[in-house]
């Protein structure tokens, strides 16, 4: 049988911040400021993606319902879609957020 190699501790450290987020008070032993500025800034494009998505299809919920039943459909998918979008980008900048509790 083949011997594994432990991890290493780099591979530990930088577990850490996922492993101790429930633990608040671990967050100053924990060298990852470089790592938390990173991850603000995927959280915030995340987020003005998501005001971008919202802007893109806003103008189309706020015009006349159209008559034929296709057109209706077809602005109640794109509404479907939109929400989709943005539930998923707000989904990915919780689980960052989540990351740099500290």
């Amino acid at each position: 049988m083949a011997r594994q190699n432990p991890p290493s501790r780099k591979a530990s450290l930088e577990k850490l911040p996922i492993d101790f987020v429930s633990e608040p008070w671990l967050c100053d032993f924990m060298p990852d400021a470089d790592n938390n500025d990173d991850r603000r800034s995927l959280i915030s494009g995340l987020l003005l993606e998501a005001g971008r998505a919202m802007e893109d299809a806003s103008f189309q919920f706020a015009l006349a319902l159209p008559t034929h039943a296709d057109a209706v459909l077809a602005r109640i998918q794109l509404l479907e879609q939109t929400a989709s979008d943005v539930q998923a980008l707000a989904a990915a900048a919780r689980a960052l957020h989540r990351q740099s509790a500290c």
